[in-house]
Parts: structure tokens; sequence; C-alpha cells
């Protein structure tokens, strides 16, 4: 495993550095914005720029990275990200706000790119699946911990925002001075939505399902957590709690769905997500934060599975559809729900109450699972011999698929 990890060292603890800030910076926005007294529709707008931005980014820096190089737009995209999350705490403004995150999203998504060009460059046959796996714990991983840096300072100084920063700043060291050749971009094929729908339609609908979901649980939870009496310390410790739990389930349930009629098992997990958030939105209600906690760390193991198990699902029928091109347009249909989620939730919020944040969400995972069922009657599994391997991603960047174990199969990785 050293010998494996040692030549990627400098692009883990890049990726490592910059989930921190990462983190910090998507929960500290959504705290603060709605500290400053801004309508749930507002925040659910600022929030929802990012994955705006994202979905751009995943479509265009390849010509940027194409034009400069790497090492360039990396830098580049760092120093953006980083004057951004700076510059909310210089103009409280909704717009200025909203503005400023759709840059941050469009540079993550550029960032994540040229990590993952760089790492695929390095993956051999033999350390294929253990790179892949080191590189999720690690965007798992940071991205929890960044939650907790909001225990070190209040979130209405202007101390947070400059150590979001700060970590983006400093992930651009490690790459910049690496001496590994830097890659070539392959162009990434995508696939027309509805091609998506005939390879597989459940996939395509739990990716759309899922980024409702999640798009509204990093965007609208500190409105909800705040409304129920939850300082921004507790919120800290429960999406910490909800991130860590994803990554503690990723291989219990993966294990599951390689043993079993993987359709059921998505069923299954998205049944349970919805009660959990119903409980989660019941538990707030009196005011119980241990129960909480339990609560998040449970919901976040189920549904930071299921985008993982749509994927794997959808590979199954891929038939002669490469991976890469397959997750690469499922990332997008995710990325586009999670833009949808928190402007139609925040609107929902307006009208009704923050309680209204887990019961969307609760709503959105229960119709995934009732598709799911319904699938399940329209034609018949896909035989568990002949099921793919469930591999737990984490919705990195547009070419996490290029080192997914899996991609050798099908020819579909870049070297």
């Amino acid at each position: 495993m050293r010998s494996a990890i040692l030549p990627i060292f400098a692009l883990l603890s890049g990726t490592a550095i910059l989930l921190l800030g990462g983190g910090l910076y998507g929960t500290l926005l959504a705290i603060r914005a709605d500290l400053e007294g801004y309508s749930a529709g507002t925040v659910g707008l600022i929030m929802a720029t990012y994955y705006a931005g994202f979905v751009i980014g995943c479509l265009q820096c390849p010509n940027l990275i194409g034009r400069v190089g790497h090492i360039r737009t990396y830098a580049a995209l760092t120093a953006i990200a980083s004057a951004a999350s700076l510059g909310h705490a210089l103009v409280v403004d909704p717009v200025i706000w909203a503005v400023l995150r759709g840059f941050a999203g469009f540079c993550f998504a550029g960032l994540y790119m040229i990590i993952e060009s760089w790492l695929n460059e390095k993956v051999t046959h033999d350390t294929r699946g253990r790179i892949f796996a080191v590189y999720m714990m690690v965007n798992l991983g940071a991205l929890g911990a960044g939650q907790l840096l909001l225990l070190t300072a209040d979130s209405q100084s202007f101390a947070l925002f400059c150590a979001v920063s700060i970590l983006i700043s400093l992930a651009a060291v490690p790459l910049s001075l690496t001496r590994v050749a830097p890659p070539s971009i392959p162009r990434t094929p995508r696939l027309r939505v509805k091609r998506l729908w005939l390879i597989s339609p459940l996939g395509l609908v739990a990716c759309l399902g899922v980024g409702l979901g999640q798009g509204v649980f990093w965007s609208l939870t500190p409105v909800f957590t705040q409304d129920v009496g939850v300082d921004e310390n507790a919120t800290a410790i429960f999406m910490t709690v909800a991130v860590f739990g994803g990554l503690a389930l990723q291989w219990p349930i993966g294990l599951l769905s390689d043993r079993y009629d993987r359709r059921a098992i998505i069923c299954a997990v998205c049944a349970l997500t919805a009660i959990l958030a119903a409980g989660v939105e019941a538990t707030g209600a009196h005011k119980m934060p241990m129960v909480l906690y339990v609560l998040a760390a449970v919901y976040g193991g189920f549904s930071f599975t299921i985008y993982s198990l749509a994927v794997a699902h959808a590979n199954d029928h891929s038939g002669t559809t490469g991976i890469v091109a397959l997750s690469a347009s499922l990332l997008l249909v995710y990325a586009v729900a999670a833009t949808a989620g928190p402007l139609l939730a925040g609107r929902i919020v307006d009208f009704t109450s923050p309680a209204a944040v887990y019961a969307f969400i609760s709503i959105t995972y229960l119709g995934v699972a009732g598709f799911a069922a319904w699938r399940m009657t329209r034609r018949p599994p896909v035989p568990v011999a002949e099921q793919g391997a469930y591999v737990g991603i984490s919705r990195a960047g547009a070419l996490s698929a290029m080192i997914d174990p899996r991609s050798e199969d099908d020819g579909s990785a870049a070297r």
C-alpha cells in the first residue's frame, strides 16, 4: 500500500486540504445566510448556485485546461475560489453571495477534474482499486472533518471565512510543487437523458432523487437546525456525524448489493432513508440533540450510499457503454437535481415551516423507493453472478470514474 500511495501523496494531500476548506465553506455559508435573516428560499438560491457552477465547470474546464495547462489552471482556480470565499465576509448581499458561490462551484469542478486526471495517470492495474478507495476515503473524511472546523470560531466573525480561504489557497501548494508530469485531459463522452433512461430508468431516477435530497441536505439543514433551537456548534456535529456515517456504511451496504438484487437494496435503502429523515424532523421538534445526532449518523450512512448504488445498478445494464461516460453523465444528472432541490425546498419552507426541509427529503426518497419497487415488476433482475462490483463513490468530479476499478473491465480507463 505504501508503494502505491507515495507517488500520489501530493495529490491526496492537496485533495484533503481542499475539501477541508470546501466542507467548512458550504455549511458555514448556509449557517451565516440563515443568521443574516435571509428566507429559506434565498438561502436555497445561494447554495444552489454552487451546483449550477459545478455543471458549467464540468462542461467548460477541459477547454480551459487544454489551453493553459494543469498547474496554471489549478493555481488560477484555487485563487478564484479562495477570493470568492473571502468575498462573502466583505460584502453581505444575497445576490453577490449567490454569484460568488456559483464561481466556487465552477472552480471546484475544475479542481476535481485536474486531481482525478493526475491520479489516473499514476494508477496501474494492480493499484487502481486501492488508489480509488483511498481517494474516496480522503474525500469523505476531509469533507466530514471540515464540518468540525465550525467549532473553532463564531460563524458571524471574519475568522472562519478567512480559514476557508487559507485552506483553499494551501491546497495549491502540493500540486504546484509536484514533479509528476501533468497528464492529458480526455474528452469524456456524455450520454443524453433519453439514452440514460433506456440503459437504466432506476439508475437515472435514483441519481435525480439523491441529487434533490442531498442538495437540500447540504444547503438547508442549518435552516432546519437553527429553527429547532440547535446552535451552530450542534449543527456542525450533526453534519459531521452524517458524513462519517456515510463513510462507515459504504462497505456493508455495498456487500449486500453485490449479493442480492440491487434494485431491492436501492428500494430498501431509500425507504429507510425516508423514514430516518422523517425521524430527524420529528426529533428536532422535540429538541433532543443526542437522538438527533444518532439519527443523523444513520441517515448519512444510508443516504450517502444511494448514489453509488444507482451508478452500480446502471453499470449492470450498460452493455457496451463505458463506465466513464455513464458515470460522468449520471454525475451531471445529480448536479442538475442538486441545483433544483434547494430552490424547490427553499420556496416550500417559505410557505410552510423549516420542518419542511426534512419532509421534502423524506418524500423524495420515498418516491425513489416506490419507483424502485415498480421497476422490479417491469423486468427480471440481473443475475447476481453477472452484476458488477459495488464501488463507493463520493460524487467527486466528472473524471473520478477514470480511476474506478470497474473502468478497466470495459476498456474505458484513459491512459
